[in-house]
């Protein structure tokens, strides 16, 4: 597993090796924490072959079978509907959401329990003081309580090194090149916390961040507002099918609170309620929620009202997961044959992108018999269940 090394030479927390999925995550230092894994459901120790870009797996059943197909699931751990919670401007309040969320799961499928996960929209330094956001600073997460919330599963979202740089010229960040907003935040919030940001919050709906994002390897961008010519998903209102999302430039409209009264919570809630009618196998739909106001009581009850409802069918996760994930199954090159009776599955790695984050992903096997049992080689770690659901990380 590749990992990463905090500056300084502070490692926080442990190695992250996922809850079952089971989630590897990768990036350019060293060591990041590993969140400790349920014990339950049943867990396949993969062997090492010689190509360590060629996962293979074997499929045996308990009787004969002409035919079976598999296919890498829309969604990770095969869910119909997907949540993205995002908290703009280093608050100190998300840490307290984090710790409450992180006792919060759904199940991945083969009896492990997954935690809800956030992103968390960053800058680095004041407009009106030039003050560093990331030592200390009044009302802002640590660089100790964002490394933390990494090794959490949770990601950091660049939201420019200064939140503005349009604005009245008496601000430290007026007149900066959009781009270098965007490139110097990459660099200083690695720095700061060894974690390489691969999405963007643009700050305030100013226009022109969205082509030097891209520009400079950013997955995803959103706001509450279209720009530059490109196609916002959804383009009008809340939810979208995440068939229709596209595999780079891709540019997330979200809805936005900061009125966490009785009111907005249970509008909030009416709108998960909403997401949850509207999905199913056929159609996986999206909602993306932001704030700059992360409430610790309002974001218990939407919990609890997600945890009510979504009968395990919805993944609680971040942009960047989300999209690394529809990316990394376009990615991946699948063969299957049967052989003797067996379906053997090769699945070539070798085109997933090096930056890529979250490592793993969900297949799904189709057969006319029941499985009898399946065995993974070259997975760092996996696990399945005789439904056919395998999850895979490498």
């Amino acid at each position: 597993m590749k990992c990463l090394m905090f500056k300084e030479g502070i490692i926080f927390g442990r190695i992250i090796c996922a809850i079952l999925v089971v989630s590897s995550y990768s990036c350019s230092k060293s060591p990041l924490p590993v969140i400790e894994p349920v014990s339950t459901g049943v867990e396949i120790q993969g062997g090492v072959s010689g190509n360590s870009e060629l996962i293979t797996v074997e499929v045996s059943f308990s009787s004969p079978v002409s035919g079976a197909s598999t296919a890498i699931t829309p969604l990770k751990y095969n869910k119909t509907s997907v949540i993205n919670f995002e908290f703009d401007d280093n608050p100190a309040a998300s840490f307290a959401v984090y710790q409450y969320l992180n006792s919060q799961t759904f199940s991945n499928g083969t009896g492990k329990a997954i935690k809800f996960r956030a992103g968390v929209a960053v800058n680095s330094r004041g407009n009106y003081n030039n003050g560093d956001l990331w030592e200390n600073y009044q009302g802002s997460l640590t660089k100790e309580q964002a490394a933390a919330m990494i090794s959490g599963g949770w990601t950091l979202e660049n939201h420019g090194f200064y939140h503005s740089v349009l604005n009245a010229s008496d601000n430290f960040g007026y007149g900066k090149q959009i781009s270098l907003n965007i490139s110097e935040n990459t660099k200083y919030v690695f720095d700061k916390t060894g974690f390489r940001m691969r999405t963007l919050v643009v700050p305030s709906n100013d226009p022109g961040y969205l082509s030097p994002a891209f520009e400079q390897g950013i997955i995803a961008t959103t706001s509450t507002n279209h720009f530059e010519g490109f196609q916002s998903f959804p383009m009008y209102g809340d939810f979208v099918d995440i068939a229709g999302l596209p595999l780079n430039k891709i540019h997330l409209r979200r809805d936005f609170n900061d009125k966490w009264d009785i009111s907005g919570i249970n509008m909030i809630k009416d709108k998960i309620s909403a997401l949850l009618n509207k999905s199913s196998t056929k159609e996986r739909i999206l909602y993306r929620l932001g704030t700059h106001s992360p409430n610790l009581e309002a974001f218990k009850e939407l919990s609890e009202h997600i945890k009510n409802n979504a009968k395990d069918q919805m993944w609680v996760t971040t942009m960047q997961e989300m999209v690394e994930y529809l990316q990394l199954r376009n990615q991946i090159s699948k063969t299957e044959t049967m052989v003797n009776g067996k379906l053997l599955i090769n699945l070539d790695i070798s085109g997933v992108d090096k930056d890529t984050f979250f490592k793993d992903f969900t297949l799904m096997i189709n057969a006319g018999s029941a499985i009898k049992d399946i065995k993974v080689t070259n997975a760092k770690e996996s696990s399945f269940n005789l439904n056919g659901l395998v999850n895979i990380s490498f």
